[in-house]
């Protein structure tokens, strides 16, 4: 379904050196679902921030990779 804010932090402490704004500036504009009370995002957008640069390589989104 997606992943909550809570999961995400939890998520995040696995990577303490990870650049928070460019992680939270490459989720800026993604699907998201609303469960109950929840906001979730969908995984592969988790993912995008983590690993496709962003976050952990200190970057932002390349045009190509924004969906």
């Amino acid at each position: 379904m997606g992943i909550s804010s809570e999961e995400i932090e939890k998520l995040l402490e696995n990577f303490p050196n990870i650049n928070r704004e460019k992680f939270n500036d490459a989720l800026k504009g993604v699907t998201c679902m609303m469960e109950y009370d929840k906001i979730r995002i969908y995984h592969c957008d988790i993912e995008k921030a983590l690993y496709c640069g962003c976050g952990i390589e200190n970057r932002d989104l390349y045009s190509w990779e924004w969906n």
